[in-house]
């Protein structure tokens, strides 16, 4: 209730703000009505719980914010523009996430990438260290993004997403850190599951001094990934299963942030935090070593992929479609295996798993990495 009273208010004095700039014709004051009119749009994104109208929301604060920094930009106002995109660049990085209008959201990603290579350009790098190793962390987390989907062009991507870390981390490591949730943990680790757990245990301490509940989401939601997928690669029964518990406590506590701001988890993947469940008990049962303990959590997990499959379709969110069939499928596929006894097989659960499979056309990247 707090979260949302305080953001009422922000609208509040925002739109106020709004009014007593629009007196002026001064540049950047335009610039600055600009930048009022797309905070309104996107706290108004946080105030909704429905998905639909958060895409309209974030359209609607990405119009004005890329506005806004347009005529920042030619009115070179240096500090507060780059203040400003570190702020409203977030806009077209959750937008992404959402299904509609692919081309639309690709689009807003690369002109926030290109306006942000401005932002560097046009500042000195001796000046306002933080706020620029805070852009290039954004700007990186955009260019990851684009590459994700267009694999063709990745091997660029890649190395400027490198150079641009780098950048960041010899201009302020501390900002560097904290913004590193939005590219899954840093890139000063091997890119391995053992890396992605080292960078989000790296950055968590900073990331928890800023109190920011989306970045701490953020944190514990890819912590969560790594952590399950490295359970699943390890010899060791026992500790492939204690992996998995402390994956489960990181997408409890990511779920627990996300939930004071109203945030529905962008992150596809494994253990996905909206509705772990299903993946955790599936999961568990690979780690059983006698039969009935292994059958009883695959039946417990069959039962629950309804609602999965509704959290899935309800969050917008493509990717998380995608696995969530993968993870019905996985877990009826396990299940018939189980079954010896052709009758006493669940009705079903073989032409199920198959259904399930054929409708994972597009596939997250991260499915590769699942048994």
């Amino acid at each position: 209730m707090e979260f949302r009273d305080n953001l009422l208010k922000a609208i509040s004095f925002y739109r106020k703000a709004n009014r007593t700039l629009t007196i002026g014709t001064e540049l950047a004051n335009v610039a600055r009505t600009y930048r009022c009119e797309s905070f309104v749009w996107y706290l108004r994104y946080w105030l909704t719980s429905r998905p639909s109208e958060k895409v309209a929301m974030l359209e609607k604060a990405w119009a004005s914010a890329r506005e806004c920094l347009r005529q920042m930009y030619e009115a070179e106002i240096g500090y507060e523009y780059v203040v400003t995109y570190n702020q409203l660049s977030i806009i077209p990085w959750i937008r992404f996430f959402f299904s509609q209008a692919k081309k639309s959201r690709v689009e807003s990603a690369k002109e926030a990438i290109e306006l942000g290579q401005h932002v560097i350009e046009s500042l000195p790098q001796v000046e306002h260290r933080a706020e620029l190793a805070t852009c290039y962390v954004q700007v990186s987390s955009l260019i990851g993004l684009i590459a994700d989907i267009e694999p063709s062009d990745a091997r660029s991507p890649v190395h400027l997403l490198r150079q641009y870390w780098k950048k960041a981390k010899e201009l302020s490591e501390e900002a560097a850190l904290i913004e590193s949730s939005r590219i899954g943990g840093g890139l000063d680790y091997e890119d391995t599951m053992e890396g992605g757990i080292k960078s989000c245990e790296r950055a968590l301490p900073y990331v928890l001094k800023t109190r920011d509940n989306f970045l701490i989401g953020l944190t514990y939601d890819f912590l969560a990934m790594y952590t399950a997928l490295r359970s699943v690669i390890t010899d060791d029964s026992e500790i492939g299963a204690k992996l998995l518990s402390q994956a489960l406590s990181h997408a409890e506590k990511a779920k627990a942030h996300y939930d004071l701001i109203s945030m529905i988890s962008p992150r596809a993947g494994m253990l996905w935090v909206e509705f772990p469940e299903p993946e955790y008990l599936l999961t568990t049962s690979w780690f059983e070593a006698d039969p009935s303990r292994k059958r009883g959590a695959l039946i417990k997990a069959a039962k629950v992929l309804p609602h999965l499959l509704k959290v899935a379709r309800s969050s917008l969110y493509p990717e998380a479609v995608v696995d969530a069939h993968h993870v019905c499928s996985k877990t009826l596929l396990f299940l018939a295996k189980l079954e010896n006894n052709t009758q006493k097989k669940p009705c079903g659960t073989g032409r199920n798993q198959f259904e399930f499979r054929k409708k994972l056309g597009g596939r997250s990247p991260y499915i590769a990495y699942y048994p």
